[in-house]
């Protein structure tokens, strides 16, 4: 979207060091792995509209790109990433989170 330009400094920076605590795990034996737990937006759409209305953030705002990134860095690193976004997601089907 149109804010990737303005953020990719600071996920450049996030790969950086997020590199550098995976090989500071590994050189003192320990496993290293990214935990995402998903902001509320994300998973419940009241919360979601009353942020982009506040914000006048666009409908086509994305509200999976801080799980992409993830990824992407985590998939170039190495390093394991358990993304919690679904087990919230269905836990919210349940219930108010």
């Amino acid at each position: 979207g149109r804010d990737t330009a303005h953020y990719r400094p600071v996920w450049e920076l996030t790969e950086r060091l997020l590199a550098e605590f995976a090989r500071r795990c590994e050189q003192r034996g320990a496993a290293f792995v990214v935990v995402y737990a998903p902001a509320i937006v994300q998973i419940e759409a009241d919360h979601w509209r009353t942020k982009r209305d506040l914000h006048q953030l666009t409908k086509d705002y994305d509200l999976n790109n801080p799980n992409r990134q993830l990824q992407g860095i985590a998939g170039r690193q190495g390093i394991p990433l358990i993304d919690l976004t679904p087990a919230f997601a269905a836990a919210a089907e349940q219930q108010t989170l």
